[in-house]
């Protein structure tokens, strides 16, 4: 916790990690441009959202490789569930609040 502490001080971001009042789902999609390597998380988030639809939870699908690392930051720290293969975007997940 301390390194990520760190690591946002040190970009100058401010941690904005709060008790959720909905809980969010973020899924990471197309995780590779390989087409080997990328791994289709659609169905889950179908699934998710038909089992959650009448509930208060947010689900999301964002394109990690196209967004700064200061959003993906940030995107990280307003979520309670990050979905992603393993590999890059993992390092995302050290973001994520205490609890997530």
């Amino acid at each position: 916790w301390r390194f990520r502490s760190y690591c946002l001080y040190n970009m100058g971001l401010v941690d904005q990690s709060t008790i959720w009042e909905q809980p969010k789902v973020v899924f990471s999609v197309s995780s590779s441009n390989s087409q080997l390597d990328n791994f289709d998380l659609s169905q889950h988030q179908r699934a998710l959202q038909s089992r959650f639809h009448e509930q208060k939870v947010q689900i999301e699908s964002h394109l990690l490789q196209d967004m700064s690392l200061t959003d993906q930051i940030e995107l990280a720290m307003s979520c309670t569930i990050l979905v992603t293969v393993c590999g890059g975007a993992t390092a995302t997940a050290m973001f994520l609040p205490h609890g997530a």
